[in-house]
């Protein structure tokens, strides 16, 4: 019977740290995922800064400094011009002439869609070393699934375990 016991806390363990380990993975890739994403919100919208989405102002393109989830309503530090991940700055400074070109009155839905296509374009043809989600295998969605799996056989075990 103590066998038993020690047993379930050595998986109680291994799933904890099945759980953390797939939740970093999961912080992760989650992140690179928004590498490219641009939002359009209004000065003080709430952003998400655990995320590398772009937020920028629909009126006139600038960075926005959005209020962060946070319990303090801190606001976000908007950094400089707008950089992606693994662009070039020449790609870089592309995306800042075309905001500045498309948003000389208010960044209308058209347009919006057109700055998204070039940043997706452009991220479509980066070489897989500079991209965020070029993981290690220790990094992002391959630190996910394992430690995931590694969760649920734990859980699995001890349901059979505790159903005897």
């Amino acid at each position: 019977m103590a066998a038993k016991g020690t047993v379930e806390n050595v998986l109680f363990v291994v799933a904890a740290i099945g759980l953390v380990v797939g939740g970093i993975g999961f912080f992760q890739g989650a992140n690179a995922d928004s590498a490219y994403e641009i939002s359009f919100d209004d000065e003080g919208d709430t952003c998400n800064p655990a995320v590398t989405t772009h937020y920028l102002d629909a009126d006139d393109g600038t960075l926005l400094h959005c209020r962060t989830a946070s319990q303090y309503g801190l606001l976000a530090p908007a950094s400089g011009p707008m950089r992606f991940a693994g662009f070039t700055p020449e790609q870089n400074a592309e995306i800042a002439a075309l905001i500045e070109k498309l948003a000389h009155n208010a960044l209308i839905e058209s347009e919006q869609e057109l700055l998204r296509d070039r940043v997706n374009e452009i991220a479509a043809t980066l070489p897989p070393h500079r991209r965020p989600d070029n993981f290690e295998w220790y990094e992002g969605w391959n630190l996910f699934w394992p430690g995931f799996g590694t969760l649920a056989v734990c859980a699995c075990v001890l349901r059979l375990l505790n159903s005897r």
